[in-house]
């Protein structure tokens, strides 16, 4: 039986972290890196007498999947998000 784990994080450090602790634990780890995800959003400043004034902000999701052979799973700290499935055979 197989774990899959899905994981994102606005901090890459976060997951990092939590991954040294993984292999340290467990041995039989895989990790597939996914590629990074960018949201930017607009916010108008003055939307009155000034239309062109607005600030632009960027938020940077780092996502990651783990496949874990043995039950020996460490939940993640505060600051990732994870999805938990259960598989029968490995991809």
């Amino acid at each position: 039986m197989f774990i899959k784990v899905k994981l994102k994080a606005l901090e890459v450090s976060l997951l990092l972290n939590y991954l040294e602790k993984l292999k340290k634990k467990d041995n039989q780890l895989k990790v597939v890196g996914l590629p990074k995800k960018n949201v930017r959003f607009t916010i108008l400043t003055s939307p009155h007498v000034n239309i062109r004034a607005r600030e632009h902000y960027e938020l940077n999701i780092s996502n990651m999947v783990l496949y874990i052979k043995s039950s020996s799973f460490i939940i993640p700290p505060a600051g990732i998000a994870y999805k938990i499935t259960f598989l029968k055979s490995f991809c």
